[in-house]
């Protein structure tokens, strides 16, 4: 066992997880055995979980990791409370067990992967992922399907995950990772970390989802943000206070403009 999570067989196994999930499709695709692969992603995670429990107790470390801490606890409280008070308790059910398997990962994670290297070799394997999902996706276009079942969206590319919004949440979230790799990185790679963040953005377009589009627009307003605030910092923290209340009054202006303008379905997005 200490083997197992001291060398690299975690982060192999972990990043084999990843591609395969993206691969196999969401666990909560539209697949006649989705509740399966639910099951068994669920369970998987609390068997690795327990095993890094385990390892805590045989060499008394009990030391772990948890950054985040207050805002994930919040949001798992807000889940349960969810569940207490749904009147459809099967299906609020299974959302927390979503929530706590995904939760009991993060802090695999954290605790695990530790080192620099791994980390980077983590973000590559999603990076990876989003190549892969994404040409899949662009092959459906084709006429070319690796799916056993027929998508419910014929007009919109779904890839693997069997929902053109499944698809398109999960490049919004990779596609900025994609774009920092991008940045960071030289030579062959930066070309590399480019062809993947193109397909990715084709491939988002294609799902036609609003919603995803929506976040993945301000995702990477966020990120041009950080880039050129950090380049400003000593601008940033004298001004502090303005530059807040400015990008307060720019939130409620767009806010305004767009319920005004009676864009009913973008706002709710």
């Amino acid at each position: 066992m200490r083997i197992f999570f001291k060398s690299n067989g975690f982060i192999l196994f972990l990043s084999l997880l990843i591609i395969g999930v993206a691969l196999i499709g969401s666990p909560y695709n539209q697949s006649h055995n989705f509740l399966l692969k639910t099951a068994f992603f669920q369970t998987f995670i609390l068997g690795l979980f327990l095993l890094f429990i385990l390892r805590l107790f045989l060499f008394k470390r009990w030391q772990i990791r948890f950054p985040l801490r207050y805002p994930i606890l919040i949001f798992c409280g807000y889940s349960l409370l969810s569940l207490l008070f749904s009147q459809y308790k099967y299906a609020s059910f299974s959302g927390f067990l979503r929530v706590i398997s995904f939760f009991l990962l993060y802090l695999l994670v954290v605790n695990v992967i530790t080192d620099f290297k791994r980390v980077s070799f983590l973000v590559k394997t999603v990076i990876v992922s989003t190549g892969l999902v994404s040409l899949i996706g662009l092959l459906q276009v084709l006429g070319i399907s690796f799916t056993a079942w027929i998508p419910a969206f014929p007009s919109r590319i779904t890839s693997t995950f069997g929902n053109p919004n499944f698809l398109g949440s999960f490049l919004a979230i990779t596609l900025p990772l994609t774009a920092v790799s991008y940045l960071s990185s030289a030579n062959r790679k930066k070309l590399i970390y480019l062809a993947i963040f193109l397909l990715g953005f084709v491939g988002l377009l294609l799902t036609r989802s609003r919603g995803a589009i929506a976040a993945s627009i301000l995702s990477f307003l966020l990120l041009s943000g950080t880039i050129v605030f950090g380049r400003s910092r000593d601008f940033i923290v004298k001004r502090k206070p303005i530059l807040l209340l400015g990008l307060l009054v720019v939130a409620v202006l767009v806010l305004f403009i767009l319920v005004d303008s009676g864009a009913e379905s973008i706002t709710k997005r």
